[in-house]
């Protein structure tokens, strides 16, 4: 089933959505926003890492307008963590992150952390597999 959320118009100005006639393609309504934060933690820190993430992630799903988290770790990154924080919009998210609620809710996970990257993905397309 295709289905076209869009404007119908891509980003180079041409009608339509390459792809959006292939069957199976799906193109999710652009609705929510999402941040990525890749961190690095010290050896020897992972656990105590995971257990303030899912303290600090417990309390936050409990705010107006978080609507998920997941914390990933790459297998062949056994110190780094990507978390996935999706939001109803960037309004709500920036007024998260500009609060004292943060500020208390991830201290443990600042002094875990050595490094951190920040991005703001957005879903290009998605493609749902045929035989899950």
């Amino acid at each position: 089933m295709s289905t076209d959320t869009t404007s119908g118009v891509r980003p180079d100005g041409e009608s339509g959505w390459p792809g959006a006639a292939d069957p199976g393609y799906v193109q999710l309504p652009a609705d929510g926003f999402t941040t990525a934060l890749v961190m690095d933690v010290p050896d020897g820190h992972s656990a105590e890492f995971e257990q303030a993430w899912e303290q600090a992630a417990g309390q936050v799903a409990d705010l107006d307008g978080n609507i998920h988290q997941v914390l990933l770790r790459p297998t062949h990154l056994p110190h780094t963590y990507v978390v996935i924080s999706k939001w109803r919009d960037e309004q709500t998210f920036h007024e998260f992150e500009r609060s004292r609620s943060q500020d208390e809710l991830t201290a443990t996970l600042r002094r875990l952390r050595e490094g951190i990257v920040m991005s703001t993905p957005i879903m290009v397309r998605r493609i749902e597999g045929r035989k899950p």
